[in-house]
């Protein structure tokens, strides 16, 4: 049970995004904290509008922040709509931290094909810094990075930012990883085995030094499977 008022005070559970807990989270972020300090793990199955996405952001910053290894918080979502959720909540948990506590900085990223206008099929190349001078490109993208950074910033925010530098929005979001407390992104970065040899690496991510956070994992039996599916055309055959 969530116990007495003292327990269940604002500054026993700084990361929490609202000033009153909803029933549920607290036990919740118990819970998920115990699992973490254990290495273990924590399912959770609660009615839609419990808090879910901001007790287990909560716990899993506790941790993280305590943490000599400074894990990444990685929360996987296969919903567009997830992302701003997780980026609002993100920005309530820096408007309540005190000054002992420095903000949150997060990444939230989707399909390259979702953030890169056009990519060139023969060269893998985008063509988003068309429109800039390559003696600018470097101070251009520092802006960019810094804009992520600085702020919450759901993936369109930084896109539309982005064009108006000239700047490919996908590659410098892929830059600010590794200066982030938590990636907002797809089932695919971790549990299709292509994406993730090729994606985390190269942003700076070891996955053995990360916080999971799996938004709605009932959908990622099917995920799974379609990442594996394979397509055979005559030309293969």
């Amino acid at each position: 049970m969530a116990g007495n008022g003292t327990d269940i005070a604002p500054s026993n559970f700084p990361f929490l995004a609202h000033d009153e807990p909803r029933p549920g989270q607290i036990d919740m972020i118990r819970e998920c904290r115990s699992s973490l300090h254990n290495k273990g793990h924590h399912l959770a199955a609660a009615p839609t509008g419990i808090g879910k996405t901001a007790a287990s952001i909560a716990a899993a910053l506790e941790v993280a922040m305590n943490s000599s290894t400074k894990p990444h918080i990685l929360f996987l979502t296969g919903r567009q709509s997830q992302h701003k959720i997780v980026i609002d909540t993100v920005r309530k948990i820096n408007a309540r931290l005190g000054s002992n506590h420095r903000d949150i900085k997060v990444v939230d990223i989707i399909g390259r094909e979702s953030m890169c206008e056009v990519v060139d099929i023969q060269t893998g190349r985008c063509l988003c810094e068309q429109g800039s001078s390559e003696s600018a490109r470097p101070r251009l993208r520092e802006d960019i990075r810094n804009f992520i950074l600085n702020s919450p910033r759901h993936v369109f925010e930084t896109v539309e930012k982005a064009k108006t530098f000239g700047i490919c929005a996908w590659q410098t979001c892929r830059s600010a990883v590794k200066d982030c407390d938590i990636l907002v992104c797809d089932y695919n970065h971790v549990f299709a085995e292509q994406v993730r040899e090729n994606s985390l690496p190269s942003m700076g991510i070891s996955l053995q030094n990360t916080i999971l956070i799996v938004d709605e994992a009932h959908n990622l039996p099917d995920r799974i499977r379609m990442s594996m599916e394979r397509v055979i055309t005559p030309i293969i055959v």
